[in-house]
């Protein structure tokens, strides 16, 4: 039997972000296709860790959350290392693990004592565990969540305010050199790579001139634990937009999107409700587009329902890295989904209700109009 550890450094549940959603979708699959999972939870920011412990214990996964020593997870500690890893031109969640031998020998013994055969190490700042299982002959996987060093080049690109833009184009920078560190490893049978889209791989292996074998691409599929019955608000309809306007690509691409037109034509459309995180600023922002109704971060029970009563969902998204996770939730929930052929890299959308649209403003707008006309 293949008893299999993930590693993260995440608490991937509750799984409210879309790298946690991945990580999970990735556990479950795992199990459901029969191996022995185990789960390492590297807790160096201090999260809560009751609700996770509860579902993996009812999901049957062994789930083992390593707490760093306590006087480093302190605020001065914090700072320090902070400080230190930006001296060292390392990425801070990089140089944290890295420097924590403890975790390392932790690592090693939960190697042998549960004679695990394979390792999925799911954020590359824990790749500092490598050597260590190489020593212990696990198979080994690294998963790129995206092309995290262009993924923050973007964000460097379309962040609000001169402090955010260097702080992305510093992170992208520091990422770059662990990546190359990362895919310049000495070839090795026991390592393998995992992409989440083409794209993602494309440029790996252009860069790193991958062989075939040295990768895979991720199945993208997410935990979905809740179902919905559809019933729609034909009296007062709506599209959702399930995304943080704090996040700069979402930002971005709805901005991009409502400049591009005179407001009569959203305005004549039915409103568009956004959901997630929104700053006062980028509150004031889109205050201006009255087709918007921002109603900031929900529930999952109210998520739910507007999931239930929208027309459909949509992603205008045209930047940032990765798979847009919440495409693949949207999907699973059998929402009807409008979206960018950009959103959809690596999303299979075959016989699903999703209508593809160029990337452009103009397209998308065709594209919610032609649906509304079809269903209203």
């Amino acid at each position: 039997m293949v008893k299999r550890v993930f590693i993260t450094i995440d608490n991937v549940y509750p799984d409210d972000s879309g790298g946690k959603k991945l990580s999970l979708g990735r556990i479950m699959h795992a199990r459901d296709n029969g191996d022995s999972v185990f789960v390492i939870h590297y807790n160096y920011s201090n999260q809560n860790i009751d609700s996770a412990k509860a579902f993996f214990h009812e999901n049957g996964i062994s789930y083992t959350c390593y707490n760093p020593v306590s006087d480093r997870t302190n605020i001065i500690s914090r700072t320090f290392y902070i400080i230190r890893a930006f001296f060292h031109n390392e990425a801070e969640p990089y140089f944290f693990v890295r420097k924590d031998k403890a975790f390392n020998n932790f690592i090693s013994e939960f190697i042998k004592n549960n004679a695990i055969t394979d390792v999925s190490i799911e954020s590359i700042f824990l790749f500092s565990v490598y050597k260590i299982l190489l020593c212990d002959g696990c198979k080994i996987n690294i998963t790129f969540h995206n092309v995290e060093s262009e993924f923050f080049m973007q964000l460097s690109n379309t962040a609000q305010g001169m402090l955010k833009k260097l702080y992305y184009k510093r992170e992208g920078k520091v990422i770059r050199k662990l990546e190359h560190k990362i895919l310049s490893c000495k070839k090795n049978s026991l390592l393998k790579y995992t992409f989440l889209t083409p794209p993602d791989s494309k440029f790996y292996i252009d860069k790193y001139d991958l062989s075939e074998g040295e990768y895979s691409l991720n199945i993208n599929d997410i935990y979905v634990n809740s179902k919905i019955e559809r019933t729609v608000n034909t009296e007062k309809p709506f599209f959702l937009f399930p995304g943080s306007l704090d996040f700069p690509p979402n930002n971005y691409s709805l901005k991009k999107l409502l400049h591009s037109f005179d407001q009569k034509i959203f305005n004549e459309m039915i409103p568009i409700v956004v959901t997630g995180k929104c700053s006062e600023k980028n509150k004031k922002i889109f205050s201006k587009y009255n087709s918007l109704k921002i109603v900031g971060y929900v529930n999952d029970a109210e998520l739910k329902k507007l999931y239930s009563t929208c027309v459909a969902c949509i992603s205008p998204i045209t930047v940032g890295g990765g798979v847009k996770i919440k495409n693949i939730e949207t999907i699973k929930l059998g929402v009807p989904l409008i979206a960018t052929k950009f959103s959809c890299i690596g999303i299979n959308t075959e016989g699903k209700k999703v209508y593809l649209s160029d990337d452009s403003p103009s397209s998308f707008v065709s594209a919610m109009k032609n649906f509304l006309e079809i269903t209203i």
